[in-house]
């Protein structure tokens, strides 16, 4: 019921009272003249013979024609019937208006009704008030206790001008919602004591048990000691749920609710096992003491067995075969896989050691403080001897590769470059007695590491005849017709095994240096190519000799001279460097003259791909993705663009370094490193602050490379440092709070790798 209605309604009973009235007047004017009986019917008759023979008599028509007369039409028109009806219809409406004014306090009782149905429906779960608080259910009685005494004033008819409201049907909702409440009340509360009731007794009756039982053994002492300060902990808890119990226990018994025997008899036993449970805290407390002396005396006894355990434990980390090049590998890592079991059992063991000190009352024992050590040891030694299987399993099919079609270069110089670093990491936390292994594998991925850049020289595509003969000569063989296989059964063959057991890093150097030249050379005869191919197609402008048409003179010399200017240039540079790479040079010299050739050559080539897509735009992105120089007059300085990214030169001395052949792989890679804010790996957060401040301090740059290695908690806190830093980069900020130290904030540039090669979750 969402709102009140009057039956009926104001229109009802408005429409009922005209047609009342129209109804009455219907009778009135249309009742049966007696002209018309059929007893007068004959007199009729006569009478209208009578007048229609003689003409003497008295007129009749009057009376008769008065049946063609409408008289309720006339008396509708009438000004007095029409204000009689206006007056009617005013009188009903104001009566309506004052049952509307009478019914505005039922509105009240109106929405008690709505909310006390809902209600209802939520008090018959009574899940959902476990929770509730005692003063909210006395708040509900109180409530509902009120409304029946107020909707009991409702009187069940009232005199509203006209009208009679007649409210019997209305209070038959009314009345009895506060009571249903009331009622649903009365059901509900004693079924949450009884709950509430029943929990905290079997409760308090479990933690008496297992508090009152006389501990035989540490682990029950240790258990029940701990049980016991967590009693004492949640004490309060308890209490509070007692008290809960107990007042709704009152509650009941001030509204007079009828309760159970057996609910009366449960709240008793409630207020006993309370008392049991503290007489029982209180009876283990006082034995604690004693308690403690007993079994410090048995933890004490089974300390020397944890220890000779641990002892057995670094024994087995000992074991000679363990150190012996010629063991199994697969029996060594199942025998590791099983002292590691052994670690992880003993670590269990020595925490609960530790736990039943602490819970007696003990000093901690020092005797394990060598298990973090033995641990660290053993996964080294599990780790090193994995690889050791995993590294003679991928050289099984490498040294099979043929020389140099079978052969992937990247992935075999990535792999060994993962192990290398790995095996530098371990060297420098290695135990007693596996130096020799360490050593041992070193040497072997040693091998392979100086032997993959020897052979990616000899792979160079620039080699020709005199090449290969110096290469015979320094060699002893000759490498012309290696990996020809596919077209001649008699070609020679090779294998990467082969090779690096031939120990080419002696003639390192000298096989760099000829492939060196020969690449230099490639490209010093594809420079003097592009010239001879200029002039082979150049075309003379020639106009015939005077009005001759066999004889003809050149007509313009400006394009010939401007192209044989060009060429002598670079014919003179040809010259030059030519000369400087066939004539004996210094290592510096030779250095210095192949990086400018290499640099020259590959600007060049840019410049070719830029004329080759039509780049004539500055702000073109095939433009902004170079690396370039620029240099400010103004300034007087030097600034490295690329892309969005501007660095300072800072013109920091490198040294005499050779040049790392450049290939859009390494333009990628500058792509990477100015694009980017990154950082390092394997440092603490200490160093790393100290890292930071100096370079913000400097104005410097610093590579952080492989910064995947690092600790996770370590790159937390770092992370949070570069985003300081970024942050007051991005405001233009002199000086920045990093570390609790407020430092002078210069303009400077960090860069981080990644090593995806690095097992590494993070």
């Amino acid at each position: 019921m969402d709102m009140l209605e009057f039956i009926p309604s104001t229109e009802t009973l408005r429409l009922q009272l005209e047609t009342l009235v129209f109804n009455g007047l219907s009778a009135v004017t249309n009742r049966e003249r007696l002209l018309r009986n059929s007893m007068f019917k004959v007199y009729v008759e006569a009478s209208l013979d009578d007048g229609a023979q003689g003409g003497d008599g008295d007129d009749d028509g009057g009376e008769l024609s008065s049946e063609n007369m409408d008289l309720d039409i006339l008396i509708m028109e009438d000004v007095t019937f029409v204000e009689t009806l206006q007056n009617i219809n005013s009188i009903v409406l104001d009566a309506y208006e004052l049952a509307e004014e009478n019914c505005g306090e039922l509105s009240i009782f109106l929405e008690r009704y709505q909310e006390n149905t809902r209600f209802r429906k939520d008090v018959s779960d009574p899940s959902r008030y476990l929770g509730t608080d005692v003063h909210d259910f006395r708040e509900l009685l109180d409530k509902y206790i009120q409304e029946a005494q107020d909707v009991d004033t409702v009187a069940e008819t009232a005199s509203c001008g006209l009208l009679l409201l007649d409210r019997t049907e209305l209070n038959s909702l009314l009345k009895p919602s506060p009571r249903k409440c009331l009622d649903g009340l009365y059901k509900l509360i004693p079924v949450v004591f009884r709950l509430l009731n029943d929990n905290l007794t079997k409760e308090l009756t479990t933690t008496n048990d297992r508090i009152s039982t006389i501990p035989t053994t540490v682990e029950e002492f240790s258990e029940s000691l701990a049980f016991l300060r967590e009693l004492q902990a949640g004490h309060d808890e308890i209490e509070e749920r007692y008290r809960c119990v107990r007042s709704l226990y009152h509650l009941l018994e001030e509204y007079r609710v009828k309760m159970t025997d057996t609910d009366q008899m449960n709240a008793f036993v409630l207020t006993q096992k309370k008392s049991q449970l503290k007489a029982s805290m209180e009876l283990f407390e006082g034995c604690c003491e004693q308690y403690s002396a007993k079994f410090g005396i048995e933890l004490e006894a089974r300390l020397p067995g944890l220890v000779s355990k641990l002892t057995t434990v670094s024994n087995a980390l000992s074991n000679s075969p363990l150190f012996d090049l010629k063991s199994n590998i697969n029996d060594i890592i199942g025998y590791l896989t099983r002292v590691e079991a052994d670690i992880i059992q003993l670590e269990t063991e020595v925490k609960l050691h530790f736990q039943y000190e602490k819970t007696l009352g003990l000093p901690q024992s020092t005797a394990f403080e060598e298990l973090d050590d033995l641990k660290a040891d053993l996964a080294l030694k599990i780790d090193m001897w994995k690889m050791f299987q995993e590294w003679r399993g991928v050289v099984s099919v490498w040294e099979k590769q043929r020389f140099p079609e079978e052969i992937d270069f990247t992935t075999i110089v990535d792999r060994v470059e993962h192990f290398y670093n790995q095996i530098t990491q371990w060297e420098q936390r290695l135990s007693e007695g596996m130096g020799p292994l360490c050593v041992h594998l070193k040497s072997c991925v040693e091998e392979y590491r100086v032997t993959m850049p020897i052979l990616t020289d000899l792979r160079c595509p620039s080699f020709e005849e005199r090449h290969y003969n110096q290469l015979r000569e320094l060699l002893g063989f000759g490498i012309r017709h290696l990996g020809s296989s596919r077209t001649s059964m008699n070609a020679p063959v090779l294998t990467l095994g082969e090779l690096v057991q031939m120990h080419l890093s002696p003639f390192g150097s000298q096989i760099n240096r000829i492939a060196t030249e020969a690449a230099q050379e490639r490209l010093l005869k594809d420079m003097l190519s592009k010239i001879i191919v200029l002039w082979e197609r150049l075309e003379f402008d020639v106009k015939p000799h005077k009005e001759s048409k066999e004889y003809y003179v050149l007509a313009s010399l400006e394009a010939i001279y401007t192209t044989l200017e060009e060429s002598l240039t670079i014919c003179s540079q040809l010259s030059n460097l030519t000369r400087l790479v066939r004539t004996s040079l210094t290592p510096l010299q030779r250095r210095v003259v192949v990086s400018l050739v290499t640099t020259d050559v590959h600007f060049r080539d840019i410049v070719e791909s830029l004329v080759a897509k039509r780049v004539t735009d500055e702000n073109d992105f095939l433009w902004e993705q170079q690396l370039r120089y620029q240099w400010y007059a103004e300034s007087d300085e030097c600034e490295i663009q690329q892309a969005n990214c501007r660095i300072k030169y800072g013109y920091e001395y490198m040294g005499a370094c050779s040049r790392l052949v450049i290939t859009p792989l390494t333009d990628r890679c500058w792509m990477t490193i100015t694009g980017a804010l990154e950082l390092r790996s394997q440092m603490s957060c200490k160093m790393m602050g100290s890292i930071l401040n100096g370079v913000i301090q400097a104005g410097t740059w610093v590579c952080l490379d492989e910064f995947n290695r690092i600790d996770i908690e370590v790159l937390s806190v770092v992370g949070q440092q570069m985003s300081v830093l970024r942050n007051a980069r991005l405001m233009d900020s002199t000086d920045v709070l990093l570390d609790g130290q407020c430092v002078p904030l210069r303009e400077h540039h960090v860069i981080i790798t990644m090593n995806p090669g690095l097992r590494s979750d993070r």
